[in-house]
């Protein structure tokens, strides 16, 4: 399964910024099976599964921060889709606590609030045989729809904080290595709650690399598909590292380019590997 994510963003007054971005996961051809060809061979389907968001942050003062995205979810197959609207949002405050950089983070965030989703299409629909008379044998053909449940979007709130650590001054009087530690609790509305634990060192704005863990209740079990029993309920095993490359240039190196590397373990499956490029202009 392959998931791409692309975005832009552009300042808008002086400290406001308006963002676009489109996700779409890509799960490869499936083939098409029904009840009269249950082996398939009639032929294959592709999901379709994007999410397109308008975003809009603003500073509110030196300190604090926050943002608004609203996006429109999109799920396919070949006869069923659904289609619904959701909001995020967040806020955040930052600390200046030494030397003029603002050290201390602490963020609330609230995703995928939204009206019940639905499937809908011609998946839905079904030819039924209707008889007329039990005596005679006679009866008739006719095509039944029957509508699906509707869904809650699975909503969650993260709530973070962070601190950095700067050390070594080169000779401008900066700080040429940082090291921050973050930590982060989600509480998922239909997955179980988790806490996440992270460290990342930077030098300058060059190079970074980071380390994280992130802990669910039982992730040190089996894999299991019943919440009773107390088992790992999700792929992800915990741990997850990545690294960030970042290149200034263009008059007075005010431009960059980045590029990251993240990789996730998981169990069953070869994890999860992201790559991300950024352009700052």
């Amino acid at each position: 399964m392959n998931i791409a994510v692309a975005g832009l963003c552009q300042h808008v007054g002086a400290t406001g910024a308006i963002g676009l971005s489109i996700m779409s996961m890509n799960f490869g051809s499936i083939p098409i099976t029904t009840y009269d060809n249950p082996n398939g061979g009639v032929g294959y389907f592709t999901p379709q599964y994007i999410n397109i968001g308008l975003s809009y942050a603003k500073g509110f003062s030196d300190n604090i921060y926050g943002g608004v995205n609203v996006k429109l979810v999109s799920e396919s197959i070949s006869n069923v889709s659904a289609t619904d609207v959701a909001i995020d949002a967040g806020i955040e405050y930052v600390r200046d606590v030494a030397h003029g950089h603002k050290n201390f983070h602490f963020g609330i965030s609230l995703k995928n609030v939204g009206p019940q989703m639905q499937y809908s299409g011609d998946g839905m629909s079904q030819e039924v045989t209707q008889y007329n008379s039990v005596a005679t044998g006679q009866s008739g053909q006719m095509t039944v729809q029957t509508p699906a449940q509707a869904y809650e979007l699975p909503s969650l709130i993260n709530i973070g904080l962070a601190y950095d650590f700067r050390i070594l001054k080169d000779t401008g009087g900066k700080s040429a290595h940082r090291i921050t530690v973050a930590a982060n609790f989600t509480s998922n509305a239909f997955e179980q709650d988790q806490e996440m634990l992270g460290v990342e060192y930077a030098f300058k704005s060059y190079f970074s690399v980071r380390v994280g863990y992130d802990y669910q209740n039982g992730i040190m079990n089996p894999l299991s598909t019943d919440p009773t029993t107390g088992g790992r309920l999700t792929v992800f095993t915990g741990p997850c590292a990545g690294v960030s490359l970042q290149y200034p240039f263009g008059k007075n190196k005010e431009s960059t380019f980045g590029i990251s590397y993240s990789y996730r373990a998981s169990n069953p499956f070869d994890g999860c590997n992201t790559i991300a490029m950024q352009l700052s202009l």
